[in-house]
C-alpha cells in the first residue's frame, strides 16, 4: 500500500481541483484505494474527499 500512499500524497500535494480518468483505466482503481486504507485515517479522508465522482 505504499504505492497507494504516495499516490495520494503527491495529488494532495499537487493541490488539484480534479483527477480525471477514464472508466476502465487503471486510473480508475485508485477510487477503491480507500478500502485497504481503512486503517489509515489521514489517507482514507484524502481518498475519500479526493476521488468522488465529478458532478
Amino acid at each position: 500500500m505504499r504505492f497507494a500512499r504516495q499516490t495520494i500524497d503527491a495529488f494532495e500535494a499537487e493541490g488539484l481541483d480534479a483527477i480525471v480518468v477514464n472508466s476502465a483505466g487503471c486510473g480508475a482503481a485508485m477510487k477503491g484505494y480507500s478500502y485497504p486504507l481503512r486503517d489509515d485515517p489521514a489517507h482514507t479522508r484524502n481518498v475519500q474527499s479526493a476521488f468522488q465522482p465529478g458532478t
